[in-house]
């Protein structure tokens, strides 16, 4: 309950002026109204004026809605500049054809990808983008184990196969997860 700045009485909800004294009641500013989208149990803080216990660091930090940077993103562009100067030097050597780069990078790309997904699932805040990068490391090893082999035929009816199933499994997954209020 409000008290009078002036005498201390008690006031009532919504006074002008303090029934006691009669001093005029100032009351405090409206705070700003949040941004963006809030959850339900923060807007009913807001509307009632309580003040948040933990903060909004602390809020996002639980829900997971602030990510740190990748830490592994120099290591794989440190790989990916290991693999692009071998494969020049076997070319420029002689040891694997020009004709084959292409398909060598690809299957070494695919593999940066898979190691990058490891590293990332062993660290517990990037597990959910780890998938994404396996799928794409096993698709790139793919394309490039299906150009070493000259596999032309079904390789592009493999690819799209692979494709519905990486939408279908996806479409499933978001109707499993809990939507955000």
């Amino acid at each position: 309950m409000p008290k009078c700045s002036n005498c201390g009485a008690d006031l009532s909800e919504g006074a002008s002026v303090c029934p006691n004294c009669g001093q005029p009641v100032v009351s405090p500013p409206p705070p700003p109204p949040p941004t963006g989208p809030i959850s339900k149990e923060r807007r009913e803080r807001y509307e009632k004026g309580e003040k948040s216990e933990k903060g909004e660091k602390g809020e996002k930090h639980e829900k997971g809605e602030k990510h740190e940077a990748d830490r592994f993103g120099a290591i794989v562009g440190g790989l990916i500049l290991i693999l692009l100067g071998s494969l020049l030097y076997l070319q420029w050597i002689n040891a694997i054809s020009s004709r084959n780069f292409g398909g060598y990078f690809m299957i070494g790309m695919g593999l940066i990808l898979i190691i990058w997904a490891i590293m990332r699932y062993s660290t517990l805040a990037y597990k959910g983008p780890a998938l994404g990068l396996l799928i794409g490391g096993l698709i790139l090893a793919f394309i490039g184990l299906s150009t070493m082999l000259e596999i032309r035929d079904n390789g592009a009816l493999i690819l799209i196969g692979l494709g519905l199933i990486v939408i279908i499994w996806s479409i499933v997954a978001f109707r499993r997860s809990p939507r955000p209020r």
